[in-house]
This record gives structure tokens, C-alpha cells and sequence, in this order.
């Protein structure tokens, strides 16, 4: 090799080292060297144009609109719940590619949306009790969906959450049956499907009322808040089983 060929390699390698390595953002599948952070592949453009959710009006569900769902609800079990972002055509597909195609990376990616939610989200009274929080729960799946998929998607969520908030995780719900896809139904079906549907693990430990000297307080993670049908049945059996605050955390709504 001639001198001038050395020389011209280690220029390209001296010059590799100053301008940072390009990586594909896991959204828009382009090359960038603008990401939001080392471990998150989401360009800052992307970033930009995720539909966060920046108003509420129902201070029960979070919701940005008069909400029918709260206001038809016989009784609501948790205290309050919120979401990072509004469920789009293009937040339904990043959903798709985790949970039915496998594509595990995005776990940390839907976790950093719930954790960098905007500064409107952080001022709402649950989140200002994140740090009285005392244990992260999730709502579970059915082993049969457990066999198809691999994993659970809010477990997987609730664990990112934990790690970054410095909270316990525990599995403090069991499925006892397995549903079809809540999406594809009714209202009436939804409720319907619901009862009975969660039961206490009666293994899971929690710091008692009488520890703490109050109701401990639990948040439940899930990946899209649709009626609440299945937060509030979830939040049923951990407050009235366990005598605790519920509040609940999704991805989406």
C-alpha cells in the first residue's frame, strides 16, 4: 500500500471520530445523526412531530374533550389516569411493529414518550405524585397471548418506567381468562368482558397501609387507554383488595 493511500485512511478514520456516526431512527427508517439521546433511535425531527398530548379536560381519564366514558361510568376506581400521546393512524402502526411483529427495540422508545411527556402532562396533579408513588403495576394478558406474542407490552413498559423513576414493578394482577382484541368491541361487549376478568396475585407483597401510614399508592401501566374499562376493572380489584390510591399511566389514548 503507498504512502499516500496510508495517509488518506487515516485521515478518513481521524475525520470518523469527529463527526458522529449516523443511526437509522426507528420511525421515519432514514439515517440521522440528530437523535434524541444515545439510546433512544428517534431523529429530533420525528421527535418533533410526535401528537403528544398537550390539554385535558377530563381530569379523570385525561382526556382532551367532555368524556362520555367517565361520565356514564357507574363508579371509577382509580383516582385519575393520563397518557402521553394521542393514538394516530401512525401511533397504532409503531404499536403494530412492537407488540405483533416482534420489534422489541421500540420498548424503550414508547417508555421515553410516557417518560419525556410535556411539560403540560408534568404539571397535571398525578403526575406531581410520581414520587409518592410506592409500586408500579401493569394490567397482565392471557397465557395465551403471552405464547403468541412473547412478551407483555405494558410489563415491558412499566419495567422502563420503574428503572428510570427508581420504583418497584410488581405483577400484583392475574388475567383468569383470556379475550379476544378489546378494539374490535362494543361498549356493552367491553364491560361485559370485563367482569371478573382480573384477580389478585395473592404472592404479591406491597408496603401495607400500616407501614406507610396511608393507603399505599399504586399506578397502573398499560399501552392504550381506549374507554377505561379495563383500567377501571384493574383499579377495582387493587383498591378495594389491598385498600390503595390507584392512578393509572398508558402510552396511548
Amino acid at each position: 500500500m503507498s504512502r499516500m493511500r496510508v495517509v488518506q485512511q487515516l485521515r478518513q478514520w481521524a475525520e470518523s471520530l469527529l463527526v458522529p456516526a449516523q443511526s437509522v431512527c426507528l420511525l421515519c427508517k432514514r439515517p440521522s445523526r440528530q437523535l434524541v439521546n444515545r439510546r433512544i433511535s428517534i431523529c429530533m425531527a420525528c421527535a418533533d412531530e410526535l401528537p403528544r398530548i398537550r390539554k385535558v379536560v377530563c381530569t379523570t381519564c385525561g382526556r382532551a374533550a367532555d368524556c362520555h366514558d367517565c361520565a356514564r361510568r357507574e363508579q371509577t376506581y382509580f383516582l385519575e389516569s393520563r397518557s402521553s400521546v394521542s393514538y394516530t393512524a401512525e401511533m397504532k402502526e409503531l404499536l403494530a411493529r412492537y407488540k405483533y411483529r416482534g420489534d422489541e427495540r421500540l420498548q424503550q422508545v414508547l417508555a421515553w414518550m410516557m417518560i419525556t411527556a410535556t411539560p403540560t402532562f408534568t404539571q397535571l396533579p398525578m403526575q406531581r405524585k410520581i414520587p409518592q408513588i410506592d409500586v408500579i403495576t401493569y394490567v397482565p394478558i392471557s397465557q395465551k397471548r403471552l405464547l403468541e406474542r412473547g412478551f407483555n407490552q405494558a410489563e415491558q413498559l412499566a419495567a422502563g418506567l420503574g428503572l428510570h423513576w427508581k420504583k418497584p414493578v410488581v405483577p400484583l394482577l392475574m388475567r383468569a381468562r383470556h379475550t379476544e382484541k378489546q378494539s374490535h368491541k362494543s361498549r356493552h361487549e367491553r364491560l361485559a368482558d370485563m367482569q371478573e376478568l382480573f384477580q389478585l396475585d395473592q404472592a404479591a407483597v406491597i408496603p401495607s397501609a400500616y407501614t406507610l401510614g396511608r393507603p399505599p399508592r399504586i399506578l397502573i401501566i398499560d399501552d392504550v387507554y381506549t374507554t377505561g374499562s379495563t383500567m377501571n376493572e384493574c383499579a377495582k380489584i387493587i383498591s378495594q383488595q389491598l385498600h390503595a390510591d390507584v392512578y393509572g399511566f398508558t402510552w396511548a389514548r
